[in-house]
């Protein structure tokens, strides 16, 4: 695993200088960290490069990545400040488009990561979407 670790951190590293004309954004930040979570990997080395290159993209990832990735951290329990920060501004401008799943898994890696400088309005937000769509028939799918 270590190798294909040095070979993402490579990737990442060229695609961040303009080497690779293939940016890494989105699901392709979202998996790799996943993937290292679910395996119960932690490689700090490729943590941190994935949490360098979604800093400039964060707004742009969709609600599904944005709760994946801090679900990854969250179980490596590596606290990245600037990706947590990160992630807590993008989520609470998108909050209304995140299933139940979603939030469930962003409140969870929050509170995992003891990110509290994520401020009552994230946390207000969860729980007002959360209320939402659980009155709303609670089917975990955006905009129910």
């Amino acid at each position: 695993m270590d190798a294909i670790a040095s070979q993402s951190i490579s990737r990442i590293t060229a695609a961040s200088d303009g080497v690779d004309h293939i940016p890494f954004a989105g699901q392709e930040l979202a998996n790799p960290s996943w993937a290292y979570a679910f395996l119960s990997l932690r490689n700090v080395p490729l943590l941190a490069s994935l949490a360098s290159q979604a800093l400039p993209t964060s707004t742009e990832l969709e609600p599904q990545s944005l709760a994946l990735t801090a679900w990854s951290y969250a179980a490596l329990n590596f606290r990245h400040n600037p990706l947590c920060s990160a992630i807590a501004a993008a989520s609470r401008a998108k909050i209304s488009q995140f299933g139940l799943q979603d939030i469930a898994n962003l409140a969870w890696s929050l509170a995992v990561l003891e990110f509290a400088s994520a401020g009552a309005p994230l946390l207000d937000a969860i729980s007002s979407s959360a209320i939402t769509k659980l009155h709303a028939g609670g089917s975990g799918s955006p905009g129910a």
